[in-house]
């Protein structure tokens, strides 16, 4: 397959992906700082996390995804892998890392909550990200 088209079937580098994916991000770091915290992107020698903060003794790691009902499967199967490396890759000092993913909309299918959940990942979306923040 062409890397044009790889990249054209890639949620999150298509138009409407990096968009969704942009607007999610900034929703995220704005409930962050409403929250009173300092979301940041990833120094030279971490992993591409899209936003991390400090909370207490706890280091966050954040993945934004866009997904629409065709590709939330493939998307949080991604995020998931994505966010459980970061946490490995970031505690190696000692750090409590937790991980977050944020999409774009509430999950279509609603056992990805859960799920992330079983595995210490919270998943949020816009309408429930300043609630998850002040309950994390």
């Amino acid at each position: 397959m062409a890397a044009a088209q790889e990249r054209a079937d890639d949620p999150d580098t298509s138009q409407r992906g990096l968009r969704a994916h942009n607007r999610t991000q900034n929703l995220l770091a704005t409930a962050l700082a409403e929250a009173g915290f300092s979301p940041r992107s990833p120094k030279p020698d971490e992993p591409d996390f899209d936003l991390a903060w400090v909370d207490d003794d706890n280091v966050w790691v954040a993945e934004v995804k866009s997904t629409t009902e065709k590709n939330e499967e493939r998307q949080l199967r991604l995020a998931i892998g994505q966010v459980v490396r970061y946490r490995e890759r970031l505690s190696t000092d000692g750090a409590i890392v937790r991980a977050m993913i944020a999409v774009e909309n509430a999950p279509f299918d609603e056992s990805w909550i859960d799920l992330c959940g079983r595995e210490g990942i919270a998943l949020v979306w816009p309408e429930v990200m300043a609630q998850a923040l002040a309950s994390a």
